[in-house]
């Protein structure tokens, strides 16, 4: 079952990198609960998938706020809410 989780995943992040040539694609989330074991398991599907230059560029990271870039976020908007 991780193994299609993994699939599908990377096959969504792949087309992105492909669309948009990112340098750095940030996964967050709950499903980043899951850490390593989420990031080594897409990596290599996304290779397969993304083109081969573009994905060979674009760096996987996890987001380091975590379950708490809502909060954040909320947070900035309150102070700031000209800033949206």
């Amino acid at each position: 079952m991780l193994d299609e989780v993994y699939g599908w995943l990377a096959r969504g992040i792949a087309n992105i990198i492909g669309a948009l040539n990112p340098e750095m694609v940030v996964l967050g989330g709950g499903l980043m609960q899951a850490g390593d074991l989420l990031l080594e398991g897409i990596r290599s599907p996304i290779l397969m998938w993304a083109q081969p230059r573009a994905a060979g560029q674009a760096r996987i990271e996890p987001a380091q706020l975590g379950d708490r870039a809502g909060l954040f976020g909320a947070a900035h908007l309150a102070l700031f809410p000209d800033a949206a």
